[in-house]
């Protein structure tokens, strides 16, 4: 009796060390395969799907509104964009505040890849200082405190909602309205008697500059992501300027607090003149001496709308001619249009003259810190001319904050600024620039 159990034991032990041995064969032979060939098909699948959402969205950071919605006022976007009747859509270019109109309300991305269709949407886990969801973190590519070797851009999260183990992080770069300033001599300041210049040369040097003023987006954007002092916190967010014009309210070491915040530096009186006076010899970049005229647009001055409206002919105040210096008379000729196709200098600069006041951090003439081309001066105004400069002392607007000088002699004088009356507030504006570490080239 006992041998019959054993034998029946030891069976039953074979037959199941049979089937088990069998399944796990069955399970490594065929089971496994398949679904690991399911596994990295969906993977591949999912890389696909994340690939193309990344075209689509760099897309629309890189080149804009190419559907044309918010010229057709299809996006209902007034806090981040403003009206699109006075503005460019180049501002919509690397601009955070069009990639969250876009998708901020929850718009996916549409990707077909065969005959399947998926939506990958930008996670809206950041936040602001005041706790607002964005689709977008400010960020620093390098993570270095040093100014000329980062660059700044935003961070995004994206994620397949018909595959929610699947998502990819991506960067995009802050690049789109920069210049390179061409490697050449330069002079500096306003034009004088041949060879009395300052000349100097950027060969061997990356410098970049902002292409346009800095805008009320970019600093409201500053106050959502940086603790900043809280009077100047609620300066930002009290303006109701439209978000493409250029921002105004900040004082000098505002401004460059600003500019490190985005990885630069503020613009040099010296990079501003390189990158607007226009060369009389493009095609060579060392020459003995620099002769130069006094607009952006020509080397003769009297091939310029400028002097032929100084001349009388008022037919010249007009759209065009008041984007490329929007003088005092223009107020009542055309509004003043951001971002601006028409007022580029041969480096790629534009709202060189005209417009705003521009504060310039000036290390050879620390007293002459200020571009006083505005729309406060007529056409007439010697103001609107390059190289010519006046001093602001950064502690308020109120014109007792100015001092204008007289230039065209080479004395400091100090003249009065010919003003209409009830002028006693002036805005000013900034841009920034970096050099290009030899190390990121």
């Amino acid at each position: 009796m006992k041998r019959k159990k054993l034998i029946f034991l030891l069976g039953l032990i074979v037959s199941v060390s049979l089937f088990v041995g069998g399944g796990w064969k069955l399970y490594k032979d065929f089971y496994l395969p398949r679904r690991n060939a399911g596994l990295w098909a969906e993977r591949a699948r999912a890389a696909q799907v994340l690939r193309r959402a990344v075209e689509q969205i760099e897309g629309h950071w890189f080149k804009g509104d190419q559907e044309g919605l918010w010229e057709r006022g299809e996006l209902a976007c007034a806090e981040w964009l403003g009206e699109s009747t006075n503005t460019s859509d180049i501002f919509l270019r690397c601009n955070p505040g069009f990639i969250q109109c876009l998708y901020g309300s929850g718009r996916p991305v549409k990707v077909d890849v065969g005959d399947i269709h998926y939506n990958v949407s930008l996670s809206a886990d950041f936040q602001t200082n005041e706790k607002k969801s964005r689709v977008y973190q400010v960020s620093n590519r390098f993570g270095s405190d040093n100014p000329f070797s980062f660059h700044a851009g935003i961070r995004i999260k994206l994620q397949i909602q018909e595959l929610p183990n699947y998502s990819q992080e991506m960067f995009l770069e802050d690049s789109c309205h920069e210049a390179f300033l061409p490697q050449r001599k330069y002079a500096y300041g306003s034009p004088t008697k041949r060879g009395s210049d300052f000349l100097w040369d950027s060969v061997g040097r990356l410098i970049v500059f902002d292409r346009y003023l800095v805008t009320e987006r970019d600093v409201r954007e500053w106050a959502d992501f940086v603790t900043l002092p809280k009077e100047l916190e609620e300066r930002i967010r009290s303006s109701a300027r439209a978000p493409a014009l250029p921002s105004v309210q900040l004082l000098p070491q505002e401004m460059q607090a600003f500019c490190q915040y985005k990885g630069k530096t503020l613009m040099s009186a010296l990079v501003f003149d390189a990158a607007s006076f226009f060369p009389l010899r493009l095609n060579d970049p060392l020459p003995e001496f620099i002769s130069r005229g006094p607009y952006p647009w020509g080397h003769r001055e009297k091939d310029s709308f400028v002097y032929k409206i100084i001349q009388g002919d008022t037919t010249q105040i007009n759209q065009e001619n008041c984007q490329m210096l929007y003088a005092q008379e223009c107020a009542s000729k055309a509004a003043w249009k951001s971002f601006s196709r028409d007022s580029s200098s041969f480096a790629g600069l534009f709202q060189i003259l005209g417009g705003v006041m521009e504060y310039l951090d000036n290390p050879l003439e620390p007293e002459l810190n200020l571009k006083v081309s505005s729309v406060y001066f007529p056409f007439s105004s010697a103001w609107h001319r390059l190289g010519v400069r006046g001093h602001w002392d950064g502690e308020g607007h109120s014109a007792d904050h100015f001092s204008m000088f007289d230039s065209t002699s080479g004395t400091r004088k100090e003249v009065g600024l010919d003003l209409p009356g009830g002028i006693d507030y002036f805005e000013v504006g900034f841009r920034c620039m970096r050099e290009v570490a030899e190390e990121r080239q």
